[in-house]
This record gives structure tokens, C-alpha cells and sequence, in this order.
């Protein structure tokens, strides 16, 4: 078998040849090859394994950069042709086409032109579009209004408004609202452009940066509603009804129990709302057409003043502890005692809740340091006596006795109280008796039997001296009063001046006013019925060594008894 060889892009090479082998063809090393002559011009040169290595990727990278072309079945050799082997090889070698690369270039620019005038046709129409309207992106107070008119933005924003509420958070995690409907609402946008200069100060050119960015336009038309409906809703609220109402309560101090301590009673929030506030708060809420308003956080309703951890308070609670744990002990004498305790003092307490501060009750204190006195005092009172003839009498006049200083015994037990301090006081007196028993006088006294004008002195129950003695004169009404007094003072040598006298008496001791008794050396005889017409001007004329003995006996603060 003769075969034809051919140069240039159309020849196949002998190691094409094999490699194109039918499907079950013997191996090669078993098969023998035919000898195909090869011309001097295609012998090719031996290279290096390095070598054809290099040539075969730049074949691979020429093979990329230019398009193959296969030939038809007829242009093969024909021996190569006959083979069934090279036919079936050349049958299953796909077939590639490619377009030139000036074509595809034409194709992309074409491609280009097309999107450049489809978007500059796009944008050309949103910027027309959009010179009236607004750009994309934009909203006013969180509603959108993009693409759309100045006048259609406000009717978006009033349909909005038709559907707007308020709801009221309340104590207690109650809840109401207050609807547009309810109240009549509506926006007014005469007094605000805000719409206009927006739609004046965008940028329709750049319309489509709208598309990636946001715009939020704030403005605050004038809302408007019927006043007189909005304050039916709020007096309608669940909050304004007096039945829903718990009033607010300040902490406090307990009220006294006997024998307990004060304590702090806590305050009472409550939720007692704040209505005026309320009012004002529902209104501007309104106003900015927000949606919600907490009136915990608002703080609409009242809160106690005063709360439990409030120093003053604690301080005031501690403070009246240690009153009513104070106890003064007025003693009168050994046996009469009086005792200011809890039970006393709780009541004088007087509370500034204000300033919480709390001191004693002066008045108070007063009404009860008077009843000391009426219980104690015997002054100006009647006299029970019995005279040395042994007859029962009662001495109704007289200033002798008891007499309570109030106001410094007062003061007295208030400082006791004021330290703190348990103890005991003495009363302070104007005028103090002898006892405080029955028998105020005791048993040391002067008695002055005017009727029979005689007088006793008793020492210890012991009558120690008598004398006859001439009182007041009845006949020029001089006469010498009966009651129950006490020695003022005694002296000496007193020189005693009237109108129709001037006398000296060398022991004087007064007892009622400028009554007294002294020696009357002018006179030579005391006692009878002498009084009667030829008395004193009211004192108790004695014989010389009488007042004198007398004047030895008595000292001042010592009862004198007179009676008839």
C-alpha cells in the first residue's frame, strides 16, 4: 500500500496516525507499521525531551489564540481515508466553530450603545418625572411620599392622621386611646412651606440617589381637633374617675400605742393623677401627633412628698421615741408625787409635718401644770379649823396656802423632757404652806379669836402662849377681817403714821396687808368688848411683853387663823 504525503496545515503526522487507532486495534508494539516514506523537506530534526515539551504548550497556546478548521473526509489521503481506523478517528473529533474577533467586538459595542440609551432614556425620564415630585427615598414625620406632589403629600399625610391614636400608659398597666376619630383631627398646612422648600431643595437631577439613600423631612403642620370632644375623652378616661382613684399618701408616724414605740408608717403612691398637667401633656402630645405617652414616665401622677427613708422623718421618729421614753417626777412631798410619762407626754407632742421637727406643746404642758395647781393649790380656798374652845369651823377668807408657780414648774418639767433626761423636780411656789396634808397650817400657828379677843400661839400642837389682845374698831369700820394668812415679816421699832396717829411700836409683825400685830404701850388695858368702840385702826394691839414673847415665837410663811 502507497502513501501520498502532503506539507503544510492539511498533512497528518505519524503520531497522529497512531493515536487516531479504531477501537480494538492490536497494541502497537505487536502490530507491524507500515513504512511511510517521509520527503527530506518534513524529516524533522531530533530535539531534546525539554525541547518538545516547549513546543508542544506554545502549539496549545496557538491552538487557544486562533480558531481550528477541519477539514472535510474528501481533502484526507485516500489511503488514510480507506483506513477504518483514521475514517473513525476523523468521525469522532468534534467540530468547533468560533466568530472572528472583529465581530465580537462589534457585537459588545453594540450591546453598549443599547444600555447607554435605554438608561440615559430611564434617567432623562425620572429626572422629568421627578421635578414636581419628590425624589425616591423620601418620607415626611416617617411617612413616604416619594413620587408624589407637594398636594398629594398632604393628603397622605391627612389620611395618615385620620388613622392616628393616642395611647395612654397609665399605672397599673392600663391602657387607653384616644382616637383621631374620636376628637375630629386634622392638619392645617397653612403656616408651614416645609413641604414646598423640600420639594424646592432636592435635587430631581439626582433623582435616582434616591433609590439607595433616605430622606426624612420633619414638619409640624398644625393640628387641629375639636377641643370640646378631646375634653369629654379625657374626663372620660379610666384614670379621672374617682372610683379608680387610690390618693396618694406621704409617709408618716404611727399613731401612739401604749407602750410601744413610734414607727414609720410607709408613704402610698397611689394614682392619683395630676390633671392639669395631664392636660397640657395630652395636648402637646397631640400637637406633634406622637403615639404613645407614658404617664409614669411623665410623671402625671402626684407622688408622696415625704417616703419612708426620708432622714428628717427617721430623725423625727426617733426623736419622739425619746420623749415618750422620758419620765419626770414632780415630787410635792414625800408622799405626793406626780408622774410624767408616756402617757403624758405622748399627747404634748407637738409635729411640724412640714419641716418634720416636733417639741413640746407649751400650752399643753400648761393646761396640765394647772391642773397641778388646782389639785395642790390651797390658797383662796376654805379652811377646815378647830378652835382651842374644841368648836368645828370653816374659814372661808384668807390668802394663806399653796401657790403653784405655773410657769416656771413648767418650764421646769419642759427641760427635763427637752434633755431627755429621767428624773425628778421640785415644783417651784409663790407661796408655800406648811403641809400638804389635810391640815395646810400644821400645827405651829397663830390662832386670833376676834369674838372673845384672845389669841393662841401653837408650837407642835402645843399652846405656848395666850394674850388678851383689842382689834379693829367696829364703830368707825376698822374692823379687823377674820381669814386664814401668814406672817409677812416681823421687825422692830416700827414707827406706824395715819391720819389721826403716829405711833411707835417696838415689835412689829404684819400678816394681812398693814394688819399685823405689835405692842401698844399706850393702851393699859386689852381684851372685852373694848374693840367694839375704842379698837385699832384693824391691827391686833398687845400687851408689851405678849408681843414681845410673840415676836420671838413667830417667823415669816407662819399661819395666822382669824375668826369670830
Amino acid at each position: 500500500m502507497s502513501v501520498k504525503t502532503q506539507t503544510g496545515s492539511n498533512a497528518v503526522s505519524e503520531e497522529t496516525a497512531k493515536n487516531q487507532k479504531p477501537e480494538g486495534a492490536p497494541q502497537a508494539e505487536e502490530q507491524a507499521k507500515p513504512d511511510l516514506p517521509i520527503t527530506s523537506e518534513e524529516q524533522p530534526e531530533p530535539e531534546a525531551p525539554e525541547k518538545e515539551a516547549e513546543l508542544e504548550t506554545a502549539e496549545q497556546s496557538e491552538e487557544q489564540d486562533e480558531p481550528e478548521v477541519t477539514e472535510s473526509s474528501e481533502e484526507q489521503p485516500e489511503e488514510l481515508s480507506e483506513s477504518p481506523a483514521a475514517e473513525q478517528a476523523v468521525a469522532t473529533k468534534p467540530v468547533e466553530t468560533k466568530p472572528p474577533k472583529k465581530a465580537n467586538r462589534k457585537l459588545r459595542i453594540v450591546v453598549l450603545v443599547a444600555v447607554i440609551a435605554v438608561l440615559a432614556i430611564a434617567y432623562l425620564s425620572g429626572a422629568y418625572f421627578f421635578s414636581q415630585r419628590f425624589i425616591p427615598g423620601t418620607s415626611v414625620n416617617g411617612v413616604s411620599v416619594s413620587g408624589k406632589t407637594v398636594d398629594e403629600a398632604k393628603e397622605t399625610l391627612r389620611e395618615e392622621a385620620a388613622n392616628y391614636s393616642l395611647t395612654l400608659k397609665e399605672r397599673g398597666e392600663q391602657e387607653e386611646v384616644i382616637t383621631s376619630e374620636s376628637i375630629q383631627l386634622d392638619l392645617d398646612f397653612t403656616s408651614d412651606d416645609t413641604l414646598d422648600q423640600a420639594m424646592a431643595a432636592q435635587s430631581y437631577r439626582l433623582w435616582f440617589v434616591g433609590l439607595f439613600s433616605k430622606t426624612d423631612v420633619e414638619m409640624h403642620p398644625t393640628v387641629t381637633y375639636d377641643d370640646t370632644k378631646l375634653a369629654e375623652q379625657i374626663e372620660a378616661l379610666h384614670a379621672m374617675q374617682s372610683e379608680n382613684i387610690t390618693k396618694v399618701e406621704d409617709a408618716t408616724v404611727s399613731e401612739y400605742q401604749s407602750g410601744q414605740p413610734y414607727e414609720v408608717v410607709p408613704e402610698v403612691d397611689g394614682n392619683q393623677p395630676r390633671v392639669k398637667k395631664t392636660n397640657r401633656l395630652i395636648r402637646e402630645y397631640l400637637a406633634v401627633m406622637a403615639t404613645e405617652l407614658d404617664m409614669e414616665e411623665e410623671e402625671c401622677y402626684r407622688e408622696p412628698d415625704i417616703r419612708s427613708d426620708n432622714e428628717d422623718l427617721v430623725k423625727l421618729v426617733e426623736t419622739m421615741n425619746q420623749y415618750i421614753n422620758t419620765t419626770v417626777t414632780v415630787k410635792f412631798s414625800k408622799k405626793k408625787t406626780e408622774t410624767v410619762d408616756a402617757e403624758l407626754v405622748h399627747d404634748w407632742l407637738k409635729v411640724d409635718e412640714k419641716k418634720l421637727t416636733v417639741e413640746l406643746d407649751e400650752e399643753k404642758v400648761s393646761d396640765y401644770v394647772s391642773e397641778l395647781a388646782s389639785k395642790y393649790n390651797t390658797i383662796y380656798q376654805p379652811h377646815k379649823f378647830t378652835t382651842t374652845d374644841g368648836e368645828k369651823i370653816t374659814i372661808e377668807q384668807g390668802d394663806y396656802g399653796w401657790w403653784l408657780n405655773q410657769n416656771k414648774t413648767r418650764d421646769k418639767i419642759i427641760k427635763a423632757l427637752d434633755q431627755f433626761k429621767t428624773k425628778t423636780v421640785k415644783p417651784v411656789w409663790l407661796q408655800e404652806a406648811v403641809s400638804h396634808g389635810k391640815k395646810d397650817y400644821g400645827n405651829t400657828y397663830v390662832e386670833v379669836d376676834l369674838g372673845n379677843q384672845i389669841l393662841y400661839f401653837y408650837k407642835n400642837g402645843e399652846c405656848l402662849l395666850s394674850s388678851y389682845f383689842v382689834s379693829g374698831n367696829v364703830s368707825t369700820g376698822h374692823t379687823t377681817p377674820g381669814g386664814i394668812y401668814s406672817i409677812t415679816y416681823k421687825t422692830t421699832y416700827q414707827r406706824m403714821v395715819g391720819a389721826d396717829y403716829d405711833v411707835l411700836a417696838y415689835y412689829w409683825m404684819p400678816f394681812n396687808g398693814d394688819i399685823g400685830f405689835h405692842d401698844a404701850t399706850w393702851r393699859s388695858s386689852f381684851g372685852g368688848s373694848i374693840y367694839q368702840t375704842n379698837g385699832s385702826h384693824g391691827c391686833v394691839n398687845m400687851p408689851y411683853s405678849k408681843a414681845q414673847t410673840l415676836y420671838s415665837y413667830v417667823e415669816a410663811g407662819m399661819p395666822v387663823i382669824c375668826y369670830y
